[in-house]
């Protein structure tokens, strides 16, 4: 009997220890979580705490088209409608601070107009500066939403005689579809490229309007246009998105540039090595039919010019030469 006695007295005892134990276990688990929750608050009131945020949602792809109008000197905007507030439309002659624009920090030298709820924009004045380039914002409820489209015009003054071209908008043109938006008065007007599939081989391509191989104009290279009379001509299109590089041949190529980066001939020929020769760079200057001046530009001698986009370009070599326009 005394035996049994002193058995569930141990087990008594061990039922306290264990009762005792996991209530001290529960205790400090129980000051852990204030000890989390406390640091929790405090790292709150200081800014301490990271939170994982969700981005938000990506705002829909405004579509921006343009188009040149009949009259040959104004141009339309049409984008996508997406219910705004209202629209805002960029322009500048600068096509750095449209391609780079900021919506909340418009530079001076970009002209805004507020287009209301309307989804189309005529520029009427279009025509005032030789190279124009456009955006667009949609603005609901404070948010802005800008356009990844950029857009513009670019006007080439024509002379009679020849005249050395390149392509200043991201326009799809054959030299057929090209030449059908110029007139003519007795002779029908000619594009001519220059072919260089390898440094043994120069041919020069002509074709004249409703006659001849027709043939896509490219975005870097330059032609060579033939005319019976001084015109203008309007390119309207997306803007060229770079980097594009040109593939060039030992000897002759006819160039042009994409207007994203300026460049003087000097500037253009330092980006190109010579293992005999130094490059040169060639224009055709055309300030009326009746004077015709090619002048040349050698690396590092000569009277240095401005490129500029629309331009054609006779570029010399010594050898082949990938020339990366970005």
């Amino acid at each position: 009997m005394g035996k049994q006695i002193i058995n569930n007295d141990m087990i008594a005892y061990m039922l306290i220890v264990l009762i005792g134990f996991s209530l001290t276990s529960i205790y400090h688990e129980i000051q852990h979580k204030r000890q989390l929750a406390a640091e929790s608050i405090t790292g709150i009131a200081q800014g301490t705490v990271s939170a994982t945020i969700l981005p938000p949602p990506v705002p829909p792809v405004i579509r921006l088209d343009i188009a040149l109008n009949p009259d040959n000197q104004s141009s339309d905007l049409n984008w996508t409608d997406f219910s705004a507030d209202h629209y805002l439309v960029y322009y500048s002659s600068n096509i750095s601070l449209i391609l780079n624009l900021d919506p909340d920090n418009v530079p001076g030298d970009v002209t805004v107009v507020n287009a209301s709820t309307a989804t189309n924009w005529t520029d009427t004045n279009a025509r005032d500066e030789p190279h124009r380039y456009y955006r667009i914002t949609a603005v609901k409820s404070g948010m802005k939403n800008l356009s990844y489209d950029s857009v513009g015009t670019c006007y080439l003054d024509l002379v009679k005689g020849f005249n050395l071209i390149g392509l200043c908008m991201n326009a799809s043109y054959s030299a057929e579809s090209f030449m059908q938006g110029i007139s003519h008065e007795i002779y029908l007007p000619s594009l001519t490229k220059l072919e260089r599939p390898n440094e043994f081989t120069e041919s020069w391509i002509s074709k004249t309007l409703g006659y001849g191989v027709d043939y896509d104009i490219e975005e870097g290279e330059g032609y060579l246009l033939s005319l019976d009379h001084t015109t203008n001509y309007t390119i309207v299109g997306d803007v060229f998105y770079g980097p594009h590089t040109l593939q060039l041949a030992k000897g002759y190529n006819l160039v042009s540039i994409d207007g994203h980066k300026a460049f003087t001939a000097e500037s253009f020929l330092q980006n190109i090595s010579s293992t005999i020769y130094l490059p040169s760079l060639t224009k055709l200057e055309r300030p009326n039919e009746f004077t015709e001046s090619w002048i040349s530009k050698t690396l590092g001698y000569g009277v240095d010019y401005p490129l500029f986009i629309g331009e054609g370009y006779l570029l010399s070599l010594d050898h082949y030469y990938n020339y990366t326009l970005e």
